[in-house]
């Protein structure tokens, strides 16, 4: 008779109890170290069967469960081997006769098995009712070599799948040496992969809703990767919506091998006179607010507007500084203020009438340029700039003739934006004749 035969029979012996071989007459008994014939055992559970087979007087065990002991009276106990309670999310369960688990999920909780050695716990369809939470024994470790998910969690309702909290410490973490520590994906067009949220407790504490950090050197703290959109997006309501900060490098940096390294912009066409869609302030003493470098033939600084495409404003200093074998250059008409500083207009009149112009107000060097010119008399004329020129400089000079004539001038201010030219000979008669006029 085999090892396992022998179990059976003891365990058998010990199952129903001494009580019950006390009362029966068995006709074979065994002793240590003798052979075990098949017939004498068989003629044993014979005697035995035929004692009580009308002594047990319980009922059949149920599904699951087994029989775990047989009184004097016949009676049956029955159970299983219980962790937790019957009822609850989790391993409710283990079976010591046949090797098996039972794993229940609670009101709303699932409980799916659909792939071999894998058991997935998940939150049914359309179910609010989880209080009753599948629970797991803390501190809890696991090790596994599988191309699936060690451990899987589905939430088919409006809830968090998984959550991870933690008053001083780190809510979640994931570790890997060669690949993706924690990955976040949205499959929906309104959906985020990963999103990081900052929630104030003191409205004085700033927070960071998601931070990244790299210590080595040229390694990156936050990377946002993209084929066709944007890699990282900022936004804020009414404050920055990216921020980046360097003691000694770069606070924020942008590269492209074809395209724009970075760019801002205002979508609102309701934007004030002073939005400003690219800032570069500086609080040093010196250094640059905004610098642009073009290693090749390009701009180092380019500005593009139906209006001004660049501008420059400076309370105390210079507005705009030119530098270089060329400091300035206009490739269209110059304009500018009534302020000090280049020629605002230039004017050549013939016996009065004007010949041609340059209006350094508007820019204009067509027809009269906004210019009103008169012959009051042989010699005497007077031109009107329409511009206050009071606190200007004017001058006038003699253009001479064909025959190589020219005459004395003279120019005087009649009113704030007129002035007077009279041509004279040596013997101060007036003549007619060409004079050019400049204010600046």
């Amino acid at each position: 008779m085999s090892i396992k035969r022998s179990a059976l029979i003891v365990g058998f012996f010990a199952l129903v109890g001494l009580s019950v071989l006390a009362e029966t007459s068995i006709p074979f008994s065994f002793e240590a170290g003798q052979p075990i014939k098949a017939d004498e055992v068989n003629a044993n559970f014979a005697a035995l069967n035929d004692s009580k087979q009308n002594t047990i007087t319980g009922s059949p065990c149920a599904e699951g469960q087994f029989v775990t002991g047989i009184g004097s009276d016949g009676a049956i106990s029955c159970g299983i081997d219980q962790i937790g309670s019957a009822g609850s999310s989790g391993v409710s369960s283990l079976n010591g006769q046949t090797g098996s688990m039972v794993i229940e999920g609670a009101n709303g909780i699932s409980v799916e098995t659909s792939e071999d050695g894998k058991v997935t716990i998940s939150a049914d369809a359309n179910s609010h009712e989880l209080a009753t939470q599948a629970t797991v024994a803390l501190p809890a470790t696991g090790t596994i070599s599988s191309a699936n998910p060690a451990f899987a969690i589905t939430n088919n309702g409006g809830g968090i799948a998984v959550q991870g909290s933690s008053p001083s410490g780190t809510g979640v973490q994931g570790t890997t040496s060669t690949a993706y520590g924690v990955v976040g994906s949205a499959s929906g067009s309104a959906g985020v992969g990963i999103y990081g949220k900052h929630i104030p407790n003191n409205a004085n504490y700033p927070g960071t809703g998601v931070a990244g950090r790299a210590d080595n050197a040229n390694a990156i703290g936050v990377s946002g990767t993209s084929t066709r959109g944007t890699g990282v997006q900022g936004t804020s309501s009414v404050y920055v919506g990216v921020f980046g900060q360097s003691t000694q490098g770069i606070g924020v940096k942008g590269t492209s091998s074809a395209n724009v390294a970075v760019s801002g912009s205002i979508y609102s066409s309701t934007a004030g006179v002073n939005s400003i869609a690219v800032d570069g302030v500086n609080d040093g003493q010196y250094g640059y607010g905004v610098r642009g470098i073009h290693k090749g033939s390009g701009y180092g600084v380019y500005g593009n507007s139906p209006a001004t495409g660049v501008g420059g404003e400076s309370a105390t200093g210079i507005g705009v500084y030119g530098k270089g074998p060329k400091a300035m250059y206009a490739a269209g008409d110059v304009v500018q203020s009534t302020g000090s500083g280049w020629a605002k207009a230039l004017i050549v009149l013939s016996n009065g009438n004007i010949m041609r112009c340059y209006n350094g107000i508007t820019g204009s060097r067509a027809n009269t340029c906004g210019f009103t010119s008169s012959r009051v008399s042989r010699g005497d004329y007077t031109v009107n700039f329409g511009f206050d020129i009071t606190n200007l400089f004017y001058s006038a000079s003699s253009i001479p003739s064909s025959q190589g004539y020219s005459w004395l001038t003279r120019i005087t201010e009649i009113n704030g934006s007129t002035l007077r030219v009279i041509l004279q000979g040596t013997d101060f008669s007036m003549r007619d004749g060409r004079v050019s006029i400049m204010v600046f």
